[in-house]
């Protein structure tokens, strides 16, 4: 079948597969006069009023096609190589390369604690040598100039930037300790927008063009993905999270030739433009309630740390965990005292220390339990090495246990810490010491001897539970009636909970062991606990009678005044 076209004076047979090409093409007008001898006869018609041409004919398609094929200037294409260009040469300065590194590049503790926003950003356009800026300028500027025709500038930058900030953030998400910098989020967004506007418009694609868009890109994303999983040093989830912000947004975004599209893709340009500026908001708003936190540590007292913070001397001056900011740190102690201890003299000591490394300026407490374990959190405002700070600890005493938390940060940056000392507080737990757990787990294994059960006293006193351990202790002795240790540790526990009783097994203990110096100095230690120092003397100067010159005997004498001298 043959479809004549006349121009003027001039007329033109095409089949009519030569004419629906030139339809699609934009080579026939809407005005030109045409005869298609099954629907027209033998009159010519104007195109536009014959259904079979409006069907072909797509004006958003043949002005995309045209405006492929036109060279017009990439101007964004070119600024952005020049803009990458320019800060690399500008980073042979040491100076501006040593601003970059601590301000500009990609990094979880500079973004989230720091509040630096513009890394999400401004790493897209710093590399680290001449190799990385010219491999990444080459897919930047390929891809990057063939959609800036097809989709126009505005598009393009937001392609660019949104796929270097949700590379970006997938980066530092997954692996919040680790910097890093350059193009190459943006130009797997670029490639992966490339891929997804030839599978919209594949139809609407010159032949020539179709090279560049579609399927044809498919293996330079998946070489260049798998390339950077086989190497070391390459920011693999920065890759992936621009190749998933760009074809994220290529769904939404399309060329704006015609009124109805344009209005279309300004209005997806307005929204993709306000899911980027949230996303950069994000780490400001959040802060440090996206720092990542360990698990727990291992023991009595289970406090996470900050995975990006190194260990180190603490803001107190203690050993702990340091931000890389130097502008907070965390710290955890935990003491085992050879008697039990009150909570004020395990507050007292830490407020002496940070007096000798600064000076305090004001202390607010406040009772706490945590777990069970009576405690005091401090607020303390203190300046060292003339820079303010302020400091939240948390002390708790129980027995012979004295422990402590500590989060310290910089007065100026209380906003940004309080969520994290928040979640690191939260996070804290006491358990049962271990050595308790062994000895519970010791005297249920062997229930007939006297020695788990006298452990398992001396592990309930250390931890405050007299009458845990004052049971405990009277099991061994009913099995073990003779065993002065066990009468010792009686002793040790009677002596802590005071009354009649006490005394009277400290007498009853002199009686049975007159001779064991050990069970000796218990009682006498008794007698003095509850402040009958005359008895005390009396005991030990019939001890020093019976066994003169024991050692043990002689230094508990001589710490008291006593003569040391031997008798007749």
């Amino acid at each position: 079948m043959w479809v004549e076209l006349r121009r003027g004076e001039h007329s033109q047979r095409l089949t009519y597969e030569d004419f629906e090409q030139r339809v699609k093409a934009g080579e026939v007008g809407p005005d030109v006069l045409l005869r298609f001898a099954p629907v027209t006869g033998e009159s010519f018609v104007p195109a536009s009023s014959l259904a079979l041409y409006r069907s072909l004919a797509d004006p958003g398609g043949i002005a995309f096609r045209k405006r492929l094929n036109s060279a017009g200037l990439p101007v964004v294409t070119a600024a952005l190589a020049g803009v990458q260009l320019r800060l690399y040469l500008s980073s042979f300065d040491p100076q501006w390369e040593a601003r970059y590194n601590e301000h500009f590049i990609n990094w979880g503790p500079g973004l989230f604690e720091g509040g630096e926003i513009w890394r999400l950003v401004t790493y897209g356009l710093l590399h680290m040598n001449a190799g990385h800026l010219l491999l990444n300028l080459c897919f930047v500027v390929y891809t990057s100039w063939n959609l800036e025709r097809a989709l126009g500038r505005v598009n393009v930058l937001l392609l660019y930037f949104g796929a270097v900030i949700s590379g970006g953030l997938l980066s530092v998400w997954m692996v919040p300790d680790r910097s890093s910098l350059g193009a190459s989020g943006g130009a797997f967004g670029l490639i992966a927008a490339s891929i997804a506007l030839g599978w919209k418009r594949w139809d609407d694609l010159p032949l020539r063009a179709r090279k560049s868009f579609g399927w044809a890109l498919v293996p330079y994303a998946a070489l260049s993905l798998i390339s950077g999983i086989q190497s070391e040093g390459v920011d693999n989830w920065c890759h992936l999270g621009g190749l998933l912000g760009g074809l994220l947004m290529m769904t939404v975004l399309d060329a704006d030739l015609q009124p109805a599209r344009r209005r279309a893709n300004a209005l997806a340009q307005v929204g993709v433009g306000a899911v980027l500026m949230g996303l950069l908001a994000l780490p400001a708003l959040a802060g440090t309630r996206f720092v990542p936190l360990s698990a727990p540590s291992e023991g009595l007292l289970q406090v996470p740390h900050p995975t990006t913070w190194g260990t180190g001397w603490t803001l107190s001056g203690d050993r702990g965990f340091r931000s890389p900011l130097g502008a907070a740190s965390v710290a955890t102690s935990v003491s085992e005292l050879p008697q039990p201890a009150s909570l004020e003299e395990a507050v007292a000591p830490l407020l002496a220390r940070l007096g000798e490394a600064g000076t305090v300026e004001s202390v607010e407490r406040a009772p706490i339990t945590r777990d069970g374990w009576p405690g005091e959190r401090l607020l303390v405002r203190f300046i060292r090495e003339e820079r303010p700070f302020v400091g939240t600890f948390e002390v708790f005493a129980r027995g012979a246990y004295t422990l402590s938390i500590q989060f310290i940060h910089e007065a100026e940056a209380e906003g940004r810490y309080a969520p994290l000392r928040e979640r690191i507080f939260a996070a804290a737990h006491i358990e049962e010491p271990a050595a308790l757990v062994a000895a519970e787990a010791a005297v249920a294994a062997n229930p007939r001897s006297f020695q788990p059960r006298a452990e398992l006293g001396r592990q309930r006193r250390l931890t405050g539970d007299l009458p845990g351990a004052i049971a405990a202790y009277e099991e061994a002795l009913a099995i073990a009636p003779d065993e002065p240790s066990v009468w010792v540790g009686l002793l040790a526990c009677r002596m802590a909970e005071g009354g009649p009783e006490a005394r009277a097994l400290a007498t009853r203990a002199l009686e049975r062991f007159p001779d064991d110096p050990s069970v000796i100095l218990a009682g006498v230690e008794l007698y003095e606990a509850l402040g009958d120092a005359t008895a005390a003397t009396a005991a030990l100067d019939q001890a020093w009678a019976r066994l003169p010159g024991d050692r043990v005997l002689r230094r508990a004498r001589l710490r008291r005044g006593l003569s040391v001298e031997l008798g007749p």
